[in-house]
C-alpha cells in the first residue's frame, strides 16, 4: 500500500479506509504481538544465551584462574629456578671478582716489594762499587734485606779456612751481641747451610732439634730463621741469614729465600771483589817485598852476610816470628844453622840434621817444600825444637844452587796458619833470590881470591923488577966500596951517594907495595906524602932525579886523592921505558 511522506520529518499520514486501517492495526497489533512473543523468546532465548555466557565466563574465569595459577607456579618455579641460577653466577661472580681483586692486592704488594728489592740492589751495588771494608758493605746489604722482608734481626757468617770454622762477621738486631761465635760444619743452621751448600729455613725454631744455643741471645725469641749460602768460585764462603722474633709471628716462604738469595748474590760479589783487592793488594806487597829482598839481599857480597839478610828479610817482611837457614857442613853430612833470627842459642846449637832426619831431611833430599799448618796436629816435626820455641806452623823450602840443594830456609809462626799459594809463592820467591845472591857471593870469593892472587904475583913481580934489582945494585955498591975507598975516593964518595939514594928508593918502593897492600893507607896518608914517596921510589928504581913540589894544603877527597895518586903513578913509571931523562919534575898546584 502506497504511503506518501509529508516535509517534517519523522510524521507519517495513511490515505485508505477505516477497515483497512482497522486491518492494518489489527495486523498491526499481530505483528506486534508476535514480535513481542518473538522478542520474549529471542529474550529467553538471550538470557539463556546470558546464562551459557556466565557459566562459559565463569568457566573461563575457573580455567583462567587454574590456568593463572599453574601459570604463577611457573613463573615462581622459573623464577626460583633463575634466581638460584641467576644467585650462583653471581656468588661465582663476585668470588672470581674477589680472587682477582685479592691476585691483583698480591702482584701490587710483590711488585712493591720487588721494586723496593731493586732499589735496595741498585743502592748496594752502587755502595759495592764505592766501598772496600768488607764488614761495613756486608753489614749494609744484611740491614737492607731485613728492612725488606720487615725485620731487625739478621747476620753474616764467613768461613775461616785455617780452623775449618763459621765464625759470624756481622750482626743486626739480638745477633749484634754475639759477633765473633764460631761453629763447626753441621752445626746449627748455618753449619747445615754450609756443609748442604743450600738455602735452610726453620718455621718453628724453638722446638727445632738442631738448634744451637747463641751466647747472649736468648733461642725462646726467635719465631722463624733462615739461611743462604755464599758461594764463590763453587765453593761456600759464608752464610747470610734473617731471623723473625716470636712477637712478630711471621714466618718465611719461597720469596724470601728468592730475595735473600739476590742479596747474598751481592755480598758474594763483595766478597769477590775484597779477596781481588787483597789479593792485588798482597801480589803488589810481594812485589815491593821482593825489591827490598833484593836491595838488602844482593848489597851483600860475603855468603854469610847474604844468609843473614835472607833471615833478617823474612822475619821483617813476612811477618814471621822465627827464621833459620841450614846449610850443609864441610863434609856435607848435616844440615847446621848458618843464620837465623828469634831462636834460642840453646835451641840453635841443637839443630844438626840428615837426610834421614824428619822433614827437613825430605826438603834437602827431594828439593820440595814442605807446609805444616799446626804442629800440634804433624806427627813428623821435630818436638825438640817447636815445643821449647813455642812454634806452632812453618815452612820448609830448598835453596838449590846448580840443581844441588845447598840447604833449607825455614820460616815460623807461633800461631797456626793456613799458608796459601801466594805465601808459598813469596817464601819461594825469597829462597830463590837467595840462591842467586849465594852464587853471587861465590863467584865474589872467587873473584877476591883471584885478585889477591894476580896481585901477589904483580907484587912479585914488582919486588923482582924494582925493590930486588934496587937491593942488588946496593949490595954490590957496598961490596966494591971498601976497595974502591982506598983506590979513588971520590969515585967512593959518589958511590956511597948513589947507594944512599938506592936505599931511600928501595924504602920508597917497598912503602908503596905496602901501601897496595893496605888501601886504606891512601886515604890516612897525605897527598903532599904519597907524591913524595912515588918520586923517591921511581928516582930509585929509574936512576933519574925526580923534583917533586908538592904543598898542597886542601883536604882533598878520598876518590880525588886516590885519582891524582894513580895520575902521578901513572906518568912516573913511563920513566922505567927505554927513554932518556936527565931530570924529571912533578909540579902540583891547588886550583880553586
Amino acid at each position: 500500500m502506497p504511503k506518501s511522506r509529508t516535509a517534517k520529518r519523522g510524521t507519517l499520514r495513511f490515505r485508505t479506509s477505516p477497515f483497512l486501517f482497522k486491518t492494518q492495526v489489527g495486523m498491526l497489533l499481530v505483528i506486534t504481538l508476535l514480535v513481542i512473543t518473538l522478542g520474549s523468546v529471542e529474550e529467553i532465548r538471550f538470557y539463556q544465551n546470558i546464562g551459557d555466557a556466565l557459566k562459559l565466563q565463569r568457566t573461563s574465569q575457573a580455567l583462567t584462574v587454574g590456568i593463572g595459577a599453574l601459570l604463577l607456579l611457573f613463573g615462581v618455579l622459573i623464577v626460583l629456578s633463575v634466581g638460584r641460577s641467576v644467585s650462583g653466577e653471581f656468588e661465582r661472580a663476585y668470588d672470581l671478582l674477589k680472587v682477582e681483586v685479592t691476585e691483583r692486592r698480591r702482584a701490587e704488594e710483590e711488585l712493591r716489594r720487588r721494586n723496593e728489592y731493586l732499589a735496595a740492589l741498585h743502592e748496594t751495588t752502587l755502595a759495592l762499587m764505592n766501598r772496600l771494608d768488607v764488614a761495613d758493605l756486608l753489614e749494609t746489604i744484611v740491614a737492607r734485606a731485613a728492612q725488606l722482608l720487615g725485620t731487625e734481626h739478621g747476620y753474616v757468617y764467613l768461613v775461616n779456612s785455617a780452623q775449618n770454622i763459621l765464625e759470624r762477621k756481622v750482626g743486626v738486631g739480638f745477633f749484634a751481641q754475639s759477633i765473633g761465635f764460631r761453629m763447626r760444619p753441621g752445626q746449627g743452621l748455618a753449619g747445615l747451610v754450609w756443609e748442604n751448600e743450600e738455602a735452610l729455613v726453620v718455621n718453628d725454631y724453638a722446638t727445632w732439634p738442631k738448634r744451637t744455643p747463641t751466647p747472649r741471645v736468648h733461642q725462646n725469641i726467635i719465631k722463624a730463621v733462615m739461611g743462604v749460602p755464599l758461594m764463590s768460585r763453587h765453593r761456600v764462603v759464608g752464610v747470610i741469614g734473617l731471623a723473625y722474633n716470636i712477637d712478630s709471628g711471621r714466618t718465611f716462604g719461597e720469596s724470601e729465600v728468592e730475595l735473600l738469595s739476590g742479596f747474598a748474590q751481592l755480598a758474594s760479589i763483595a766478597l769477590d771483589n775484597a779477596q781481588l783487592f787483597e789479593e792485588a793488594d798482597q801480589r803488589t806487597l810481594q812485589i815491593q817485598t821482593l825489591y827490598r829482598a833484593d836491595e838488602e839481599i844482593y848489597r851483600h857480597l860475603e855468603t854469610h852476610e847474604v844468609l843473614q839478610a835472607l833471615v833478617d828479610v823474612a822475619v821483617d817482611i813476612l811477618k814471621a816470628d822465627k827464621s833459620v837457614l841450614l846449610a850443609w857442613n864441610a863434609n856435607h853430612t848435616h844440615l847446621i844453622p848458618k843464620a837465623a833470627s828469634g831462636f834460642q842459642e840453646e835451641t840453635l846449637a841443637s839443630m844438626a840434621f840428615t837426610t834421614e832426619s824428619g822433614l827437613v831431611g825430605h826438603v834437602a833430599t827431594y828439593a820440595e817444600p814442605v807446609v805444616v799448618k799446626d804442629t800440634t796436629r804433624d806427627r813428623h816435626i821435630d818436638w825438640h825444637i817447636t815445643y821449647p820455641e813455642h812454634i806452632r806452623s812453618f815452612v820448609h823450602v830448598p835453596i838449590t844452587i846448580d840443581g844441588q840443594v845447598y840447604g833449607v830456609f825455614n820460616v815460623n809462626y807461633t800461631q797456626p796458619r793456613a799458608f796459601g799459594e801466594d805465601d808459598l809463592r813469596l817464601i819461594l820467591a825469597l829462597a830463590q833470590r837467595a840462591a842467586l845472591a849465594i852464587e853471587n857471593a861465590k863467584l865474589y870469593e872467587q873473584a877476591q881470591q883471584a885478585a889477591m892472587l894476580e896481585e901477589r904475583q904483580r907484587l912479585a913481580r914488582e919486588l923482582h923488577d924494582a925493590v930486588t934489582q934496587t937491593l942488588f945494585s946496593a949490595s954490590i955498591i957496598a961490596d966494591i966500596l971498601p976497595r974502591l975507598s982506598e983506590v979513588n975516593p971520590k969515585e967512593a964518595e959518589r958511590r956511597i951517594k948513589e947507594l944512599r939514594e938506592l936505599t931511600r928508593g928501595a924504602l920508597a918502593e917497598m912503602r908503596t907495595l905496602l901501601m897496595e897492600l893496605r888501601p886504606t893507607a891512601l886515604s890516612e896518608a897525605s897527598i903532599n906524602e904519597l907524591l913524595h914517596q912515588l918520586g923517591e921510589a921511581t928516582m930509585g928504581r929509574a936512576r933519574v932525579p925526580v923534583n917533586v913540589s908538592a904543598n898542597l894544603t886542601c883536604d882533598l877527597p878520598h876518590k880525588v886523592k886516590v885519582a891524582l895518586y894513580r895520575i902521578a903513578q901513572e906518568a912516573l913509571n913511563n920513566i922505567s921505558k927505554p927513554v932518556s931523562y936527565t931530570h924529571l919534575t912533578l909540579p902540583t898546584k891547588r886550583i880553586v
